[in-house]
């Protein structure tokens, strides 16, 4: 595997700053083609991302692995969303979910009175790990680079900025693309009106952000209803997009 240095990556990110998103993915795509992952969230975000993708692989014929993390605890609307979006941009985004064995040792979770109790942080993150870091971790070690729709977000400590690319260090030193970053979700919710593409039914529900059932709410204020027990509002995150090691990112698989 090819060792990264800064001064690569800034000049990478210098030439994305004068692309499009578009560009951007066609860049990533003729560059690594099967050998970049493609992470699909059901944000609004990655709605944008699969339609983009979509064209892209038409255009230069190459469709690159696409998976969507299945935690085995998601919001009512989720798995139709996927499908819709499976048939309508003609992807193949395959689910991606925990290990039996993983997922034996948190059966128990998410409960609302652990993660409010004494070790309820360290609970939620163990259990955001097994759901959705493992899978994810295990499925890029077959890959040089990987992709998905984050963009800026002052509400958490670990996006108030977000480069096009960077060194994942958490998954061995791959590179790490996000061709959205220089937009925003209103951004995002204007370019899914225009093209009346399918979005998560959570969100005419209130809520401003969609992930594992019974961790969101229906807040109407953008992250504010993950994990709304936590004080830490600035601090709450799963860490599925954080690309710098943690003690728990390992795994015997």
């Amino acid at each position: 595997m090819q060792i990264w240095t800064e001064e690569a990556i800034d000049a990478y990110n210098t030439e994305l700053a004068c692309c499009s998103p578009r560009e951007r993915i066609a860049w990533v795509l003729d560059r690594y083609k099967k050998r970049v992952l493609i992470n699909c969230g059901i944000g609004v975000g990655s709605v944008v991302l699969m339609k983009l993708i979509a064209d892209a692989a038409a255009n230069i014929k190459v469709v690159p692995d696409i998976v969507t993390i299945d935690t085995g605890i998601r919001l009512a609307g989720t798995r139709r969303l996927i499908k819709s979006l499976r048939h309508k941009f003609r992807l193949p985004i395959q689910a991606l979910r925990p290990s039996a064995e993983d997922l034996a040792t948190v059966r128990h979770l998410p409960n609302l009175a652990i993660f409010t109790g004494p070790q309820g942080l360290e609970e939620r993150l163990r259990c955001c790990n097994v759901r959705k870091e493992a899978p994810l971790r295990r499925k890029l070690k077959q890959y040089d680079a990987w992709m998905n729709s984050l963009v800026p977000d002052g509400a958490t400590t670990d996006r108030t900025t977000v480069p096009f690319v960077q060194i994942d260090e958490k998954h061995g030193g791959i590179l790490k693309f996000n061709p959205l970053a220089d937009h925003t979700k209103q951004d995002f919710w204007d370019f899914i009106r225009s093209h009346r593409l399918p979005y998560h039914p959570a969100f005419d529900l209130g809520f401003g952000s969609v992930g594992c059932g019974g961790c969101c709410t229906s807040s109407g204020e953008d992250r504010n209803g993950r994990w709304p027990w936590e004080k830490n509002r600035s601090g709450a995150t799963c860490f599925i997009n954080d690309v710098q090691k943690k003690p728990m990112d390992t795994d015997s698989a």
